[in-house]
């Protein structure tokens, strides 16, 4: 029998990582190699390696979806014929947008007062990117309105 899944791929300047999920949402398989400046390959032996993995375990996956993401997800896209192909904002934001408040603020505590794994620290990091630029780009409009009402 096979399970319904969607797969993510990000491929890095640094490393690539396939990651699947079911139709809730729910990890199911993930692999993660160095890219070594090779992301078609890194790519097509991420993809040998799931599908090896899937074997092992006596798995068959139904994949109804590919998205990619990372500085090399317009080549992955195209290698595998992604669905979906977003920068690495756009899909970190859709991820955290996805959980509640409550899980934010527990993950945010959880990692803030304990040793930070990269991976964690990537996505606190970037959530707090965007929310800087945001308050920034809040300050850029309320000057420029400022100013537009002061030449006036």
């Amino acid at each position: 029998m096979s399970l319904t899944s969607y797969l993510g791929i990000d491929v890095g300047s640094v490393t690539t990582k396939l990651a699947l999920v079911d139709e809730k949402g729910q990890y199911v398989d993930s692999y993660m190699l160095k890219t070594a400046g090779k992301p078609v390959m890194a790519v097509q032996s991420g993809l040998r390696q799931i599908l090896e993995q899937a074997n092992n375990a006596g798995r068959e996956y139904n994949i109804m979806g590919v998205g990619t993401t990372g500085s090399g997800r317009n080549l992955a896209g195209a290698l595998v014929g992604a669905d979906v192909v977003k920068n690495e904002i756009i899909s970190f934001m859709k991820s955290i947008d996805s959980l509640t408040a409550a899980m934010k603020s527990s993950f945010i505590l959880e990692h803030l007062t304990a040793p930070m794994d990269p991976e964690a620290a990537d996505i606190v990091d970037v959530y707090t990117r965007i929310e800087f630029i945001e308050h920034q780009m809040k300050i850029i409009k309320a000057k420029h309105a400022l100013y537009y009402f002061n030449c006036k």
